[in-house]
């Protein structure tokens, strides 16, 4: 039957003579809903978590059983203790939005939300090669536990998800078919065959494993799948494991159900929209006018609606949506470097979550090229880390300071790395005017720029180049006394306990890095009594050897005494105040014309 000779829709949506769903009065009620932890056993013991929600004033001794929607996502598991924890609180507030199957609660449903479908793959075995088995298992112990609690009418459970729970709702359909009187799939993938290199955390190919990748894919069972499906998907889905084209086997078998196709050009917006698609369609093939009280399902009649707008999709610019894309593809990364890291360390994920001790605090540089980690080859919980643009350690950013007083009393670190790197883009501007480094940034580098003040004859003869270099040496030298005479350090040291300073200088020519001043253990160690004098010596001990300053002290032998400071005569406030006003403006104004 087309479209339009259909007597129950119109060419605008899916409407089956109902109202539309009226937000404003149906929904106000669900602030009343109830809500419930639940808590079963799979049948090989594993405990399983769902949420049970039901409407505001439902009381099953008297309302009996409900229809129920089952909208979960399966998740792999090394073991049965990490699958069986329970991660919910009742206490938890319930947050509603256009996609949440709660929505439904206002229309008289029980929801079985986020049901915990766990794929335990333990030792050596590779999750999916029970996928199945497991899959049914998770689904059935939540649907029994629901009539169990004389809440879920079992011949009235629908089941649904996105993205990968759409790949289960419709894997459910074939794997559990006495289950479920319907699905509801949205976003998903249903023909791996189409994904041969893997998919989720499937890490084999379909030449390795191709019994796998057949018995998971709905579509190689589309012509078993008695009940209705629909299924909803963006048109112009740009996710490289969900296009659409994963949908074409399934729309045309028969006795599928409806299929709705949604406009927007990528799933995350899809995601967005397609609630009111669904909507109309659950009203037109789930509601009691239209399906017999016993059983809940959709329509079996196959139709294609119109391709359905939003007023989100309007609002949505393509800038948005590349960046969506973006985004999506960064959680992708993320699930395939976290499924990596266990299948080569089962246990790293519980030594991270049970303890972090790190040996060092790294203050470095924002710079998206020095990457703390990576550049001293450590694996994450071996290093603390602090971050801000020109790797800095002033006394009065409070960010900083916390940060080495956390990871010093707290944490019980023991070294302190502070890093620069060369052809920084903060030092660069420090040299300049500051008025042609606008906005916030221009206040932050203030103390490069003293330090560019501070040692102007020894800048000014060397090529733009050799300037950044080496006053990107100088900031880190400077930063390093910032550090050592940070009330925490000061406190260490006064207490002595074990703590070492370090300054260095990474190179993004080669990715080295070049030992500058350290390691400096104490107050004796550290020498100089002002933040120039300590420049200037560590610089100095630099040329000769990056310990040639510790030798020293271990030796006994004495620095170079430093020049007198000439002091200025007696002056009154104001006037020694306009003094210096002026000398740092000179200072300024000099270095730009110099420097030009």
């Amino acid at each position: 039957m087309s479209l339009k000779d259909s007597p129950d829709r119109d060419p605008r949506g899916v409407n089956c003579g109902h109202e539309s769903f009226k937000t404003s009065e149906e929904t106000r009620g669900l602030k009343d809903m109830q809500r419930e932890v639940i808590r079963y056993p799979r049948n090989d013991g594993v405990m399983l978590t769902a949420t049970l929600y039901t409407p505001p004033g439902y009381n099953k001794e008297v309302d009996g059983p409900l229809p129920t929607i089952f909208w979960a996502y399966p998740r792999e598991f090394k073991n049965k203790e990490s699958a069986g924890q329970n991660r919910r609180s009742p206490y938890q507030f319930t947050s509603i939005g256009d996609l949440s199957p709660t929505l439904w609660v206002a229309r008289g449903y029980a929801v079985l939300d986020g049901p915990t479908v766990p794929i335990i793959a333990e030792g050596e075995e590779e999750p999916n090669d029970t996928f199945a088995e497991q899959l049914a298992a998770g689904a059935r112990a939540a649907v029994e536990e629901g009539v169990k609690l004389g809440i879920v009418d079992a011949s009235r459970v629908s089941v649904g998800g996105h993205s990968y729970g759409a790949f289960m709702a419709a894997n459910l359909l074939n794997f559990a078919p006495d289950l479920f009187a319907c699905a509801v799939a949205r976003s998903g993938a249903y023909n791996r065959t189409l994904t041969p290199f893997g998919f989720q955390s499937e890490e084999r190919t379909i030449w390795e494993a191709p019994e796998i990748y057949n018995k998971m894919s709905p579509f190689m069972a589309a012509d078993k799948i008695k009940k209705p499906i629909l299924l909803l998907h963006g048109e112009e889905d740009n996710n490289p494991g969900t296009f659409p084209l994963q949908i074409n086997g399934l729309k045309n078998t028969p006795d599928l159900g409806a299929w709705i196709l949604v406009k927007p050009t990528m799933a995350s917006i899809t995601n967005r929209m397609t609630n009111g698609a669904m909507a109309s369609c659950r009203r037109s093939c789930a509601c009691t006018k239209c399906m017999p009280s016993a059983s809940l399902g959709f329509n079996k009649r196959v139709a294609r609606a119109t391709p359905r707008t939003s007023i989100i999709s309007a609002a949505v610019s393509p800038a948005a949506e590349k960046a969506a894309t973006k985004i999506a593809k960064l959680l992708d990364n993320n699930r395939k470097w976290a499924s990596a890291q266990v299948k080569y360390d089962p246990a790293f994920f519980n030594r991270l979550r049970d303890q972090q001790s790190p040996e060092y605090l790294w203050i470095g540089c924002a710079d998206s090229r020095v990457p703390a980690n990576v550049v001293v080859g450590l694996d994450p919980g071996e290093i603390f880390v602090q971050r801000n643009v020109g790797n800095q350690a002033s006394h009065t950013d409070m960010n900083c300071q916390a940060c080495i007083d956390f990871s010093v009393k707290a944490l019980g670190v023991k070294t302190i790395i502070v890093c620069g790197h060369y052809k920084c883009g903060a030092v660069k501007a420090a040299l300049t005017l500051p008025s042609k480094t606008p906005g916030l940034t221009n206040c932050w580098i203030t103390d490069i720029r003293e330090a560019r003040n501070q040692h102007l004859n020894d800048l000014k003869g060397l090529p733009e180049e050799k300037q950044v270099e080496k006053l990107c040496e100088y900031n880190v030298i400077r930063q390093v006394f910032h550090v050592c005479t940070s009330p925490t350090v000061q406190d260490s040291w006064d207490s002595g306990k074990e703590l070492n300073v370090y300054g260095m200088c990474y190179s993004l020519d080669d990715g080295i890095l070049q030992q500058l001043v350290g390691p400096i253990t104490s107050n004796d160690i550290l020498g100089a009594d002002n933040q120039e004098e300590f420049v200037v010596q560590a610089m100095e001990a630099k040329e000769t050897s990056p310990m040639q300053n510790f030798l020293n002290k271990l030796t006994g032998t004495k620095a170079p005494e430093p020049a007198p400071v000439k002091l200025e005569k007696t002056e009154d406030p104001i006037t020694a105040n306009a003094r210096i006003l002026s000398k740092k403006l000179a200072e300024h104004a000099a270095w730009d014309k110099g420097s030009a």
